[in-house]
Order: structure tokens, then C-alpha cells, then sequence
């Protein structure tokens, strides 16, 4: 199996040489070389080093002396573009066609004309710009772009569109003129930088050697950057204090990586210093739990993509929407054109946002098929600055969809010998189909009434597709797969099914327990109860009885969002992101895109009207008034019900903000370098989180048509960034209390009479053996929970920063009467 893995690892490395040179050879024809991995980073360097000379030459134009001043000069200097911006648009015309092979050159007009090209559309936008009404309307086409990743081409095409409904003249410059202005540009840099050749005797540029043999020298360091990490097929190299640098893979084919992201040779002093003796074996246990491809499962996914061409199962379309038919009177009919043009725009648009995940599935099948062979495959990890573990194969991977989830089954086999492990079977298969939101025994007679369904679809899942409409639809089939076989067999059956629990808004059930918040508790079922507590639809309950009692002047806003249907599945986000830091405007963000997909994109009716193909810029903006009216009406009844709802927990993260904030204050008055003076905190197992965001004095220069670019950097401070501080504080915080949680319970799985050895975890859901579920749950999840909030964790974090000479501190929120041993016997904690 060794030598199987080290030709894996050699095959890592020759895939990732072949994706870089597909890349350079690709981007190389569409003339975007500068958008390739290496062409982005040398760009960013020639950006500065060329921005320095262009802003000491344009320093030289003199409006006095009129046409004494030479004629690209002027011309630049009275675009009034800035000289980073012209730096960067000369760099990266120059980067996109100059030859980097032997043999190969440039015409001297071509590549001038090219940056003229550059400049004069950036110049025009900018006048363009320069209107009011106008401005606003960019603001508006560049968010668009932004959203859906228009290339460059397109934005120029639409903008041109634009000018000539304004009946604003494009053209600025002639070709002559962006010949002038390229071509100085070319001698400026010639001379400024000795990277090309350009003789005025001459009609081409070409590259010198020290330009030819920097770019092969960035080529080769880059290439690991190409590399995709791939599960290994032998136990991957242990995580140990002496190795904190390189696990995982065996070969030096593969980039070596560090225990925690990050970090380097230069943290070894301090890293020796923490306490990893609950954190390296915990991390170990995740990679070393052996995974193999449920070969039935990896036939199923793919001919729903193959076969049947995607669209079910949630998952996207193997193929590209194709364009509607041009109509009858599309060349002569204005209406008619735009309508159609309308429909192709959103055909393309629709089919790029969906590239990328239908190449994640097409990946997956590909993975799945070459490691369907092993009996036993494994997924190294490593840590975030939080804590967090993440598995470094892509695609391939127990943190992946349900697709991939579905896949994955534990190579490892543990009998079900009883009624109660048998029940947690049961309760997989319901909670897979969507049946998760009642009682653990109605989830398992939901199972058991739905057995001929089940046998049904684990005998021809093929044939019988109910299983495609289920809330996860592949770990849906795995799980009939496997009820139908612990059917058949009777106790003995050897499962090898993971068995998923999660947590209830996990960030939530942290901030109720370190606050003992008995109303937030009871709201994410950290309390018995005989019922599954939902804060999303508790939430909902609440936005309802406010809008049913809405005022007289936004009485009618009420009733169309109350006829529209307000539940759970509408304030499900909103719910999730209070605990890192949401604000009211992501509340407002998720609110509207909440409707869109949950409600108008389902069939109903909007109440506010749709945008006709042949609106009017005023009506369509009348329609898109009201529409944020009814979505700011209900994000700020959903923000505020959170609140009525979840007290304590939006106190923590209050007291967090102000406490990060009130720290950097003082930090920034001490002595040392900015991740000197880092905000610090030891979760309960030992794990240090160092948090801190450095102040960048940088300026961000506008590319219209390029997106915003931050041109030019200057010297990083020693400085705290004060907003950035606080605003993560929070989500760092609670994350790296979750991350604690996770390697807290595989440390009492491990050290149970009977180990439990297979753990399949993210985040804040938990995956073991349904033979294990019930020792799991009971041994190790809860306790781990209540062990780690039995001491004042917030008062902690205020007592290590009040070491900080000067500063003084609020104490933390007062706690409340929540009985955290309440968890132990919660049914629903983990669920």
C-alpha cells in the first residue's frame, strides 16, 4: 500500500504540472495570460515597481507650458487616472501579449495599442462617471458584474450599450492617439525597468533574458499552487510535537503543510509552549478513521449526472442551458430584440453560476471511481486559527455535500446488537429523507412505516427515484441501502453507515451555556423536553404575531408578507448568522434572498409584481421600492425577534465587540509588532487562538472594468485594525468553542473501555457507528459540553486581556439559572 501511495503522490504532482500548463496554454489564447496563478502574483509586483516611475513622470507635466510638454505626457497626465491605475492597466497588457518563449514576438503597435485600449475605456467610464445619475447607475451595472463574474468583454459590450442610450460619444481617443499614449507607457517601462527590448529602430518588443528566466523560475515555485490534495490510501503521517510542520502525506511530492494554517518555523518557540496533549490525538483520530466508496451509491450519482443529465437530486445540470430560437421580428422589432436578448442573458448567467458545481460533482465521480478499488481510504487534516478541522482533499471528502456524504461509509464495520442501536439506524434514514424536525421514536416509526418505500428504492435505485426528493437525497439511498440489509440480516449486521447528529444553531446552545441563558437554553434544546424546541420556526411565530399587530401605515406591507407564508425556512439564516456577528444588513441580505428562493422561486406569487420585459426605468424602480420596503418591514421584525428570543447570547457578543474594541485602544499605545499584541484565549482543551487583524495603510485605486484592485501597498503597521477586531471577535470566539467541543468528545470516545475509533465530524455535526451512537452521545458529546462551560469561560477571557497594562474592562454579562446539567438529559441536544 505504500508504494500505491507514493504513486499517488507522484501522480499529484505530474496532475498538478498538467493543470498549470492547461491553465497557462488556456489563458495564454484568450490573451489573459496576467489571470493565471503566476501571471497574478508578478503582476502585482510590476504593478508597484512601474506605478513608482509612472508617478515621477507625470510629476514632469507642467499645464503651463501647453505643447512643450511632450504628447503622451499630456495625455496621460490629464486623464486624471491615477498612476497606479495606469501602472496596473500597462502591466497587464503588457503581461497578457509579450512572448515568454523563445522564438516568439510582439509587434510594438500591437502591444501599444492594447494598453491604449486600457486606458481610453477606463478614461471614458470615468467621464461617464462624472454625472450623478449616471454614477448611480454604474454603482448599480458593477454590482451585477461583481455578483455573477462577467468577464471583461461583456461589461465593456454593456457599458457601450449605455453610452449610446445617453447618446454619450464612446470614442475619446483615436487609434493614433492610443498609439501615443501606449508608447510611452512601452519606453517609460523599457527604461524604467530593463524587462524588454525596444529599440526605436525596431517594429517589435521583445523580453530579455532576465524577464524570460524570472517568469520560468515563478513557474516552477507555483506549480504546487495547482495541486489538488487527494485522499491517501495508507494512514497518514501522525500530527506529534515533534512534527508539526508536515503530516499527512509521505512524499515530497506533495507541499508539505503545517498542524495549524498559518503558521511556520517561526511559531515553533511558542507553539512548544501550549498544552497539545488533548489536540494532537484528537486530530489524529479524524485522519486516521478509514473511509471506502459505497460503490452502489457512486453508481447511482453517476448516471443521475450522466444518464439522466443532472437536475435531480439537488444536483446542477451536466449541460449548458442552451439559447432560445431567435424569434420572428428580432431584427426589426426593438421589443422583440430586448426580450430575447433578456432571455440569453439570463441563460448565460444561469450557466456560469452552475460551471463550477457541475465540475465538483464530474470531480467527485472521477475520485470516486479510482478509489472505489481500496479497502480503506483516509482524509489528513489540519487546523484553522480557531481550531477548526478541515480535511485537505478536495472534492473528495467527509465535509463535502450530500452527494459526497452519501459516498463515504466507514471502512470499519461495528455490529448492531440491540433495540436501541437499531433505533439510531432508524432515526438516519428519517432524518435523511427530512423527517428530522420530530421525537427521536417518531423519526424510527417513521422508518419502520416506510419500509416498502425503502426496500423499494435499495433494490433498484435506478428504477425507483423516490429517493431523489428527499432532503438529502444521497445519504437518503445510503441509508435504505443500509436499513434494508439490517432487515434482512437481523442483529449481527456489521453497519457501516455514519450516523450523523448535529447541533441545534450550534453558535446559539455556546452563547445559552457560558451565559446559563435558560430562555436562549430551552430555544436550542439544551433543556429536557418531550418536544424537539425549532428557534427558526420560534422565530417565525413571533416575526407573525408582530405583523399581525403591524401599525396602521405599514398594515398592507404586513398582509402580503403574512399572505406570502412566513416560516422557518425564511428565517432560518438569518437565525444562524446572529451567533458571528450578523448585522441587520446581512439580516436584510439573507431576508430577501430568502423569499426569492424559498417562496417566488417555488411558484408564489409576488405581491409587489414582476419587472416586465418592457418596463420603463421609472416603473421598474416604483417596483423595486416596494420591494424593499417589504423586505426591510420583515428583516427588521425577524432582527428583532432573534433578540426577544436570544437575550443573552446577543449580550456575549456585545460584550466581545466592546471588549475587542476597548483592548485594541490600548494595544496600539504598546510596544511590538501587531500579532504581538494579538488578542489571546486557551479554549478549555488547551488550544491557543491567536486573533488579531493587522491595520494596512494601503490605497484601493477603482478598475472599472476590471473590479476593484488594490494597487498599491504601503508598509504594513504595527496597528491593530480596531474594526476588524471586533467585528470578528465574536464568530472567532464561538468557533473556536465549537472546534473545543468536537476534539472534546473524540477524546472520551477514545478513552472509553471500548474505544471508539471511527469518527466522521464537521463543525457541529458528529458521525459515528449507529452501534456507537448511544455511548457516544451519552459518554462523551454531553458531558464534554458541560465540562467545558462548567467555569466562566467570558470572565477567563476577561482576566487573561486585563494582563494588558492600562486597560480596564467591563465584566462580562451577568449569567442566568440555566442548569447545564440539563444537557445530559436533553434529547434533543444532538440530534
Amino acid at each position: 500500500m505504500v508504494t500505491d501511495q507514493l504513486l499517488l503522490e507522484e501522480g499529484m504532482l505530474l496532475d498538478a504540472q498538467a493543470a498549470q500548463k492547461a491553465d497557462n496554454v488556456k489563458k495564454d489564447k484568450l490573451g489573459v495570460w496576467s489571470e493565471t496563478k503566476t501571471g497574478m502574483i508578478y503582476q502585482k509586483s510590476l504593478d508597484k515597481r512601474f506605478a513608482e516611475i509612472v508617478k515621477t513622470k507625470l510629476a514632469e507635466y507642467d499645464p503651463g507650458k501647453g505643447r512643450s510638454n511632450a504628447r503622451g505626457l499630456s495625455m496621460l497626465a490629464q486623464s486624471g487616472l491615477e498612476p497606479e491605475l495606469i501602472s496596473h492597466l500597462f502591466v497587464k497588457a503588457f503581461l497578457n501579449v509579450i512572448p515568454r518563449q523563445k522564438g516568439k514576438r510582439i509587434k510594438r503597435s500591437s502591444l501599444c495599442i492594447k494598453v491604449g485600449d486600457l486606458i481610453h475605456d477606463e478614461l471614458r467610464i470615468r467621464h461617464f462617471a462624472s454625472v450623478k445619475e449616471r454614477r448611480n447607475l454604474l454603482k448599480k451595472l458593477f454590482k451585477q458584474f461583481d455578483k455573477r463574474t462577467y468577464p471583461r468583454e461583456w461589461r465593456l459590450r454593456t457599458i457601450k450599450n449605455y453610452f449610446e442610450a445617453e447618446q454619450v460619444s464612446w470614442q475619446a481617443w483615436d487609434d493614433g492617439q492610443k498609439q501615443i499614449a501606449g508608447y510611452t507607457l512601452l519606453l517609460w517601462f523599457r527604461d524604467g525597468t530593463s524587462l524588454i527590448t525596444a529599440p526605436t529602430s525596431s517594429m517589435y518588443v521583445d523580453p530579455t533574458e532576465e524577464f524570460v528566466a524570472h517568469i520560468d523560475t515563478m513557474m516552477e515555485k507555483r506549480v504546487l499552487d495547482y495541486m489538488i490534495y487527494k485522499p491517501m490510501v495508507v494512514k497518514p503521517r501522525p500530527w506529534s510535537m515533534e512534527n508539526l510542520f508536515r503530516g499527512g502525506y509521505i512524499s515530497k511530492n506533495v507541499r508539505s503543510y503545517p498542524l495549524v494554517k498559518r503558521t511556520g518555523k517561526r511559531d515553533v518557540e511558542e507553539m512548544l509552549k501550549h498544552d497539545w496533549s488533548q489536540i494532537i490525538p484528537a486530530v489524529n483520530a479524524m485522519q486516521e478513521t478509514p473511509f471506502r466508496v459505497n460503490p452502489t451509491v457512486l453508481n447511482a450519482l453517476s448516471w443521475a449526472m450522466k444518464t439522466r443529465g443532472g437536475g435531480i437530486a439537488k444536483l446542477p445540470l451536466a449541460d449548458d442551458i442552451p439559447e432560445p430560437p431567435i424569434p420572428e421580428g428580432y431584427r426589426v422589432d426593438e421589443k422583440v430584440t430586448k426580450a430575447h436578448n433578456l432571455k440569453c442573458f439570463l441563460i448565460h448567467s444561469a450557466n456560469r453560476e452552475v460551471k463550477s458545481k457541475r465540475l465538483a460533482v464530474n470531480n467527485t465521480i472521477k475520485l470516486g471511481e479510482k478509489f472505489k478499488p481500496f479497502e480503506a481510504i483516509y482524509f489528513p487534516h489540519n487546523l484553522d486559527s480557531r481550531g477548526r478541522a478541515y480535511p485537505l482533499p478536495a472534492y473528495l471528502n467527509p465535509q463535502g455535500p450530500d452527494y459526497v456524504k452519501g459516498l463515504l461509509e466507514f471502512a470499519q464495520g461495528e455490529p448492531i446488537m440491540d433495540e436501541q442501536q437499531a433505533c439510531w439506524l432508524a432515526i438516519a434514514v428519517a432524518n435523511a429523507y427530512g423527517n428530522d424536525k420530530v421525537s427521536l421514536q417518531e423519526r424510527a416509526d417513521w422508518t419502520a412505516d416506510n419500509e416498502d418505500m425503502i426496500f423499494s428504492i435499495a433494490n433498484d435505485p435506478l428504477m425507483d427515484i423516490r429517493w431523489t426528493e428527499a432532503a438529502e437525497p444521497f445519504q437518503f439511498l445510503r441509508a435504505c441501502l443500509e436499513w434494508r440489509d439490517f432487515m434482512n440480516e437481523g442483529f449481527g449486521f456489521m453497519s457501516h453507515l455514519v450516523i450523523p447528529v448535529d447541533a441545534t444553531c450550534s453558535g446559539l446552545q455556546h452563547y445559552s451555556a457560558m451565559l446559563r441563558d435558560s430562555q436562549g437554553g430551552r430555544a436550542v434544546n439544551l433543556t429536557h423536553s418531550n418536544r424537539r424546541h425549532d428557534i427558526y420556526q420560534d422565530v417565525a411565530d413571533r416575526v407573525n404575531e408582530k405583523l399581525m399587530t403591524t401599525p396602521e401605515d405599514n398594515r398592507e406591507i404586513a398582509r402580503n408578507l403574512l399572505g406570502i407564508g412566513i416560516d422557518r425556512k425564511i428565517t432560518k439564516r438569518q437565525v444562524m448568522v446572529v451567533p458571528y456577528a450578523g448585522t441587520f444588513q446581512s439580516c436584510i441580505d439573507y431576508t430577501r434572498k430568502a423569499l426569492q428562493e424559498e417562496r417566488f422561486g417555488k411558484g408564489v406569487p409576488c405581491p409587489w409584481g414582476s419587472l416586465p420585459d418592457d418596463a420603463t426605468e421609472e416603473e421598474k424602480e416604483a417596483i423595486r421600492e416596494v420591494e424593499r420596503a417589504h423586505v426591510i418591514l420583515l428583516a427588521r421584525y425577524v432582527w428583532d425577534s432573534i433578540a426577544e428570543i436570544v437575550v443573552k447570547g446577543r449580550e456575549a457578543m456585545d460584550w466581545l465587540t466592546s471588549t475587542a474594541r476597548a483592548y485594541v485602544k490600548v494595544a496600539n499605545k504598546l510596544d511590538g509588532t501587531a500579532k504581538q499584541r494579538a488578542i489571546t484565549w486557551v479554549t478549555p482543551d488547551g488550544f491557543t487562538v491567536t486573533h488579531y487583524a493587522v491595520d494596512v495603510k494601503k490605497k484601493r485605486v477603482t478598475s472599472f472594468l476590471d473590479g476593484r484592485v488594490d494597487l498599491v501597498h504601503y508598509v504594513t503597521t504595527d496597528r491593530l485594525d480596531s474594526k476588524e477586531m471586533a467585528q470578528a471577535v465574536a464568530p472567532n470566539y464561538v468557533h473556536s468553542m465549537d472546534a473545543c467541543l468536537l476534539r472534546a468528545a473524540i477524546m472520551r470516545g477514545l478513552g472509553l473501555a471500548r474505544p471508539i475509533t471511527s469518527f466522521c465530524m464537521i463543525h457541529d455535526s458528529f458521525g459515528v457507528h449507529a452501534a456507537r451512537m448511544p455511548e457516544f452521545l451519552a459518554s462523551c458529546v454531553k458531558p464534554a459540553f458541560v465540562a467545558m462551560y462548567q467555569r466562566n469561560v467570558l470572565a477567563d477571557f476577561r482576566e487573561r486581556l486585563l494582563l494588558t497594562p492600562g486597560l480596564e474592562l467591563n465584566l462580562p454579562p451577568d449569567q442566568g439559572d440555566l442548569d447545564l446539567d440539563e444537557v445530559l438529559r436533553s434529547e434533543f441536544f444532538f440530534s
